[in-house]
């Protein structure tokens, strides 16, 4: 994993008593009032979010609404695809005056707590969580991925028409 130098950090490090460490600089922003608790509590879910199940799809909880949910069974849209639109969190818009180099490691960082989270809460099932850039645009989207059928489990497979 990348790591960036964490320069305001450093300077509030080079003016303090060595020994330092970040744990103290966060406290001290915290105590200064630069960082609210609920500040700090929004951001740690946005790390580890909690989910919300509704029959055998996985959804963001925060994100989670029953008319999305209808709306998309109406048009047809069920499973994974399901899951991939209503988690699609534009992440971008949650970090827009972080410089590029930061914006890109904060990134790596919540999809890997992402994977994480979810392999905790759901042992059994599997997701594939992904970054998605478009047109300038930054999400962070995850979506169960279903085992795919081999020959050694007992079915005949598709054969494009041909034979059985």
């Amino acid at each position: 994993m990348m790591s960036v130098e964490l320069v305001d950090y450093e300077r509030w490090r080079a003016v303090n008593k060595s020994g330092f460490t970040l744990f103290d600089y966060l406290r001290a922003k915290q105590m200064a009032g630069e960082c609210s608790p609920d500040i700090l509590v929004s951001y740690s879910k946005l790390f580890f979010p909690e989910f919300v199940q509704i029959e055998e799809m996985i959804f963001l909880k925060e994100q989670f609404r029953q008319d999305n949910l209808d709306r998309l069974r109406s048009q047809g849209i069920f499973s994974s695809k399901m899951e991939y639109w209503m988690n699609l969190l534009a992440v971008g818009d949650l970090i827009p005056l972080v410089p590029d180099l930061f914006s890109e490691e904060i990134l790596q960082k919540i999809k890997r707590c992402w994977e994480v989270s979810l392999n905790d809460a759901f042992p059994e099932k599997t997701f594939e969580v992904r970054l998605v850039y478009d047109d300038g645009d930054t999400f962070l989207v995850f979506f169960q991925v279903k085992p795919q059928l081999s020959l050694d489990d007992g079915r005949v497979p598709a054969t494009d028409g041909e034979g059985v």
